[in-house]
């Protein structure tokens, strides 16, 4: 019987004696996902009697044994060393997030003497990502370094690690004294989703390229782990399928690099091979030397193993499957090497399809080109992915700006180039590459969608930082604390003490909406369907995070200041290629006159149409207004996305300062046809209030309404600053809103809209949403309720007498201190417990009952309902 294998996981790990090597055979294995990896260890008679080593002897098969281990996948493997080296070393990559190294014999060489009976086999174990290790690659130490293979792994956890194999004096006194093992050197953090997906270095071991999920190729310069460029597609692709294809054109990329991807797409269909470059004749040679015997005895290799992966890890084959031992072991004799034979296998499968291909002979032409010449053709195609602003692709790189030459790069490009985002905060003065001789060239190109702009607000397209020092506003630039992270562009925090001031000071705007964003769409960004839709975009926080995890982005920003703070962030980002940016007011309608005002002090992003929600209190002289045209949301999501079935809505956000309302007039068919998985709104019933409009008070409440007869999963999103400890772990608990909550805001609007409602807060019902929050407050809907349903500390908005605040979330305790007896009792706040017990029931009892007979005669009541139950059920029958 196989000897069971021993995998223990600790760093200050120390073999015990009789530890020995054996042989990788994954095939089949690993392609279904296998609980348990298979190690054959081969042996002779003249190997147990501790007889000659030399290079006659022919191996005695030996049934693999089962690897007893807690890791749940296997999820990548690699060969370190070449030719006809002693020993080589495999690695595998688990779904656990660790590394398993073997000691391999050379496949031409003699194994290595088994246990003695009782002995285990034992193997080492490597921790360091948090998430499955997806991708793995080999390469020699750079140039001028020490010797030492390195390896690199790639994880779920969007980071990659640089390994270095080297001795360890702890091992002095074992078998594995002279055994290099892995040691971290280095880790790499630039890819900004989860996944970095494939991983090749060239053949000098000079440079690493790591493909990842989010759409980009990033070049690393392996001996000062910096990353050198990044490359980012124009359209989905996936990463791994373009490496593939680039392997076809990139000449000696066969010799060594593209031999890796080569590996590495085999290794995940199943297939364990050398890592040996396979000469296109010896492929010709094993077809017609093994193919027959082959055939047969793999059919059988293939049976046993399928049959060995319905049993449970533990299981030992032999005591089960008689016959299927027998039969492998006939298989194996037939062949003599069943590793010998699986690498035939892969050769005669090259071979058959080299034979297929009419361009066998170019292609085994182009293999003999020098590596330079290949590199060289791989970064020009690589720099090709993208458009870029001029015809020919190029990243912008002169001196136009007025201040480049003064010895200070001014464009923010070291900002922008800095993903470990230690570089701090930066005063920009030139646009991205107009500062060339101070800064350098980006290694991207900027623009990569069409610009739209205005009549006459064309230069923001390419030159948005000069519009912005036009108006005499500053511009900053910083790294944000966000997971993923983005350039976020902003002005001086004095001016804005909002978005502004918290960039300036925390790296990040409202934490608990950063983190409940991130949850709720980053499984259907990195789906690559995903789209958000951003209606008030203002500095572009959520645009660029949601660009940044992979989404498309039709963001709504009507005022050009603000739009340019957007498209430097997005060029700073190389985001563009994401993003269409609307200079539009979304609204109810298209082709309408709006007027938007822009205040310059306090709050910026209370910028909204007819300055609803600007502070009155505020004296700002340089406050301006500007006349914009309207377009539809529905408008512009046809003509992007005709088809619906083509993508999926992550999120809708509206945040346009109290004219919501209009919006969703105006998105009618977004949830009709394309239904967002996820609604973030700010609602804010108080610009009404302050301009006495009465009548439209409905139209908030109604908003939420659609939302809840659509079966979405309603919370009131309170901010809660500086809580966020992991962007990964659970979202906040939040209080839900429920239909019964809003029914009781529907009915004091209606009262409000016959007049009977006046002096906010004091007549509305205790339960009502509005009753718990002043002017404005923030709303995020559902609609996945397996993920994001009802929780068991979550609770419907109710007010009692337990109830810490009073109507409209004022603060009993300072109502007690600080204000009259009328506003205490006006707002439910009496101080005695069993009083406001009482208090509460009646004022609730007298004020439904007021309220439901109001709606009944509401002459919007009845519409609304017509038209939210047509749009319920014409989405259903879409979806």
């Amino acid at each position: 019987m196989a000897p069971s294998v021993n995998v223990v996981c600790a760093a200050d790990w120390v073999p015990p004696p009789g530890v020995v090597a054996g042989s990788i055979k994954a095939a089949n294995l690993v392609k279904k996902e296998a609980a348990a990896l298979a190690l054959a260890a081969a042996s002779s008679e003249n190997n147990r009697a501790g007889g000659n080593s030399g290079g006659g002897l022919k191996p005695e098969l030996r049934k693999p044994s089962r690897v007893a281990i807690s890791h749940s996948r296997l999820t990548s493997v690699v060969i370190s060393g070449t030719g006809n080296d002693a020993e080589k070393f495999v690695f595998v990559g688990c779904e656990d997030g660790a590394i398993l190294q073997f000691l391999s014999p050379s496949l031409d060489a003699v194994p290595v003497a088994p246990p003695e009976p009782g002995e285990t086999e034992a193997v080492y174990c490597f921790r360091e990502h948090k998430g499955a290790v997806v991708s793995l690659c080999c390469a020699p130490a750079p140039p001028g370094e020490a010797s030492g293979t390195r390896v690199f792994s790639g994880g779920r956890d969007d980071t990659i690690v640089i390994w270095t194999l080297a001795l360890e004096p702890k091992h002095k006194g074992t078998r594995f004294a002279e055994v290099p093992t892995l040691r971290k050197l280095a880790v790499l953090v630039g890819h900004s989703l989860d996944v970095v997906s494939s991983l090749v270095a060239t053949a000098d071991g000079s440079h690493l390229y790591s493909g990842s999920e989010d759409n980009t190729i990033i070049e690393w310069t392996v001996s000062s782990a910096k990353l050198n460029r990044q490359f980012h597609l124009p359209k989905r692709k996936n990463i791994n399928n373009y490496a593939h294809s680039l392997q076809a054109k990139t000449s000696t990329f066969v010799t060594y690099v593209t031999a890796m991807l080569v590996t590495l797409v085999l290794f995940f269909v199943g297939y364990l091979t050398r890592m040996d470059t396979v000469l296109i004749s010896a492929g010709h040679n094993a077809n017609a030397r093994a193919k027959p015997e082959l055939n047969s005895a793999l059919n059988v290799a293939e049976r046993v193993a399928e049959k060995r992966m319905r049993d449970e890890a533990s299981m030992d084959a032999s005591s089960d499957y008689p016959d299927a031992d027998h039969d492998e072991e006939a298989a194996l004799a037939r062949t003599q090497n069943f590793l010998v034979a699986a690498e035939l296998s892969n050769q005669v499968e090259e071979a058959e399809e080299l034979q297929r291909t009419e361009n066998y002979k170019a292609a085994a032409g182009s293999a003999q080109q020098s590596l330079q010449t290949a590199v060289s053709e791989a970064a020009a195609q690589l720099d090709g992915m993208q458009d870029a602003p001029k015809p020919d692709g190029e990243p912008r790189c002169d001196n136009t700006c007025e201040f480049a030459n003064d010895g200070v790069c001014d464009d923010g490009s070291t900002v922008a180039k800095d993903v470990s985002g230690t570089t701090p905060a930066r005063d920009i003065k030139c646009d991205l590459g107009t500062d060339c001789s101070d800064c350098g060239a980006l290694p991207y190109a900027m623009n990569t969608r069409q610009c739209i702009e205005n009549e006459g607000t064309e230069s923001l397209c390419d030159h948005p930082v000069k519009y912005i020092k036009s108006m005499d506003v500053n511009l900053r630039a910083a790294r944000t604390k966000t997971v993923p992270s983005f350039i976020q562009a902003y002005t001086d925090p004095k001016k804005d003490v909002d978005v502004s001031e918290r960039m300036e000071n925390k790296r990040i705007v409202e934490d608990t909406v950063v983190h409940i964003w991130r949850a709720a769409t980053k499984k259907c960004c990195a789906s690559g369907r995903g789209v958000v839709v951003d209606v008030g975009a203002n500095f572009g926080m959520f645009t660029m995070l949601s660009a940044q995890m992979g989404c498309d982005v039709v963001a709504f920003e009507p005022v050009p200041l603000f739009r340019s703070f957007v498209r430097y962030g997005l060029q700073a980002s190389a985001l563009s290629h994401k993003v269409h940016l609307r200079p539009r007011v979304a609204a109810g309608v298209d082709g309408d006159i709006a007027e938007v005002t822009v205040p310059q002090a306090g709050i910026w992003g209370t910028a909204g149409v007819g300055g609803l929600n600007v502070d009155p209190a505020i004296n700002d002289p340089r406050q301006f207004k500007i006349k914009v045209k309207t377009e539809r949301v529905d408008t512009v999501m046809s003509q992007l996305y005709p088809n619906p079935s083509d993508v999926d809505l992550c999120m809708f956000k509206v945040d346009v300062e109290g004219f919501e309302p209009e919006v969703f007039d105006g998105a009618s068919e977004i949830f009709r046809r394309y239904l967002p998985k996820n609604v973030m709104m700010e609602y804010t019933p108080g610009v009404y209030e302050r301009s006495g409009d009465w009548k439209k008070m409905y139209r908030f409440p109604a908003m939420l309404y659609r939302l809840l007869q659509h079966d979405y999963i309603v919370r009131h999103l309170l901010l809660k600053e500086n809580h966020v400890a992991d962007f990964d772990g659970p979202v906040p608990s939040l209080n839900l809103i429920e239909t019964e909550t809003i029914m009781h805001d529907l009915r004091d609007a209606a009262r409000m809209y016959a007049g009977e409602i006046r002096g906010m807060p004091w007549p509305l019902h205790p339960d009502s949403l509005h009753g718990h929050f002043g002017h404005n407050t923030d709303i995020w809907a559902a609609l996945d309720h397996d993920e994001f349903g009802r929780r068991a500390d979550e609770k419907a908005l109710y007010m009692t007498e337990n109830t810490p605040y009073g109507l409209a979330a004022r603060n009993c305790n300072d109502l007690y201190r600080y204000a009259p007896q009328r506003e205490v009792i006006g707002c439910l706040c009496q101080k005695d417990k069993d009083e406001r017990r009482e208090v509460l029931i009646e004022e609730k009892a007298k004020r439904e009952k007021a309220g439901k007979k109001a709606l009944e005669t509401a002459p919007w009541w009845g519409p609304l309902v017509a038209e939210v139950k047509s749009e319920v059920s014409e989405a259903n029958s879409n979806s």
